[in-house]
């Protein structure tokens, strides 16, 4: 029998191709992992902004038969808060309408830095960011808001997770919106994405779900002795396995592997991330029409806003609006007063006019994600492998986002659960 642990994208993608006798284990009341909504009154909310981007046509043909006239595709509206206004995302490529001065910081780093001669591989995210993009984006965007979502100084980190998720800019096309001339929001991986047009991001779970065999939800994995291939549950019972599908955090799983080799353990130990609050707000008198936004800025101490009901009305009541703002911490979430966050957060929403005067904070929560992000520090790329060697020894595959400690999407998360499936297929 193969277990795999969480019910989320990966794990259900991994039951849905695979074809031995499984069983998939969920800790939570209900499938779906970070893939949930949640309801307050008339609003709803998802545990945060989850937009699904799609390359892989098997994928878009699963979810176009799932959800038919259901699936939306949407072409992306995201901004920047920054120096008191908004200009559209990418910054790199959208300088128009900046102050002077900074539009000439930035268009001079960018030409130096594209005219330099730079010798030898990139070291590090800092190194990266100024070679393609200068000291101006870096000083005016990507250095302070890298360091308010990751809590590292960009040297710190590696270049590894880079590849399509920031966009490049060119000379031409980031004078020319300097110039007013054209405005580039079309670039980067999620210039447009997918989700459901009534409903929430529940519904590409709930279509997962209903072509797997029923996970059995109220399941939390405490204790994996990896020698004899047995999993025990929070209630006492145990489970034998021929193959073990682990979708938590590996950090996680580490921790509760009785018989991890101490280099292992080690290596464990090693990894870092960022921990999320999703602050919820339902609000009256919303005034932007952006998806979402982000802040650079060192004031407010939240990183993004995004708006549910912008992309799906019906998230919220008639003139209303379902919010999510989002702060990271390293590592450990704080014990906060989360009524008086998301009363500070909906007071500056007001301060910067996206919520009129009149409008009323309705309804509030907040969703505590305790492994957010995964960061790629100096330290990831060999304490992975390490970790990673060891588990596919002990026919433990350790995949997704959390369990292959990596930075990906949702449809990465599906791809990556039928590749496993596929492979545990042939090999066993």
């Amino acid at each position: 029998m193969i277990a795999i642990a969480g019910a989320g994208l990966t794990g259900m993608s991994v039951s849905l191709f695979l074809k031995h006798d499984h069983t998939v284990f969920e800790k939570e009341p209900q499938p779906g992992g970070l893939v949930r909504t949640f309801h307050r009154g008339d609003f709803s909310f998802d545990c945060a902004g989850h937009w699904f981007h799609s390359r892989h046509e098997w994928i878009k043909d699963f979810m176009a038969q799932a959800l038919g006239a259901n699936w939306a595709w949407h072409r992306r509206d995201a901004r920047i808060w920054s120096h008191g206004m908004f200009t559209p995302y990418p910054f790199q490529l959208n300088l128009g309408g900046l102050p002077k001065d900074v539009i000439f910081d930035c268009v001079m780093g960018l030409i130096e830095a594209r005219c330099g001669r730079w010798n030898g591989q990139v070291r590090d995210f800092e190194e990266y960011i100024l070679r393609t993009m200068g000291t101006g984006i870096a000083r005016h965007f990507m250095t302070p808001y890298n360091r308010k979502l990751w809590h590292l100084l960009p040297r710190q980190m590696s270049v590894e997770w880079l590849g399509r998720f920031v966009p490049e800019p060119e000379i031409e096309p980031a004078l020319r919106s300097a110039l007013n001339m054209k405005v580039t929001t079309s670039a980067g991986y999620n210039a447009g994405f997918y989700y459901p047009a009534k409903g929430s991001s529940m519904a590409i779970s709930t279509a997962l779900v209903s072509r797997i065999r029923p996970p059995e939800c109220g399941s939390e994995i405490t204790c994996v002795c990896i020698k004899k291939r047995r999993i025990t549950f929070a209630d006492g019972r145990t489970c034998n396995y021929d193959a073990l599908v682990n979708t938590m955090p590996l950090r996680r799983l580490i921790e509760i592997a009785e018989d991890a080799p101490p280099a292992v353990r080690n290596a464990a130990r090693a990894l870092n991330w960022v921990s999320i609050n999703v602050l919820h707000l339902g609000v009256t008198d919303y005034r932007n029409s952006a998806h979402w936004f982000y802040i650079p800025e060192r004031t407010p101490s939240f990183f993004r806003v995004g708006c549910y009901s912008n992309v799906c009305r019906s998230m919220a009541p008639d003139g209303t609006a379902s919010l999510y703002v989002e702060q990271s911490y390293l590592r450990k979430l704080p014990c906060s007063n989360h009524r008086s966050m998301g009363e500070r957060a909906f007071a500056w929403l007001k301060e910067i006019g996206v919520v009129g005067v009149k409008g009323r904070l309705v309804t509030q929560m907040c969703v505590p994600i305790d492994f957010g992000y995964v960061l790629y520090d100096h330290n990831r790329s060999q304490a992975v492998a390490a970790i990673q060697n060891y588990l596919r020894k002990n026919a433990i595959y350790s995949i997704g986002r959390y369990g292959a400690w990596e930075y990906s999407s949702m449809e990465d998360a599906m791809d990556q659960g039928r590749r496993t499936a596929e492979l545990l297929n042939q090999v066993l």
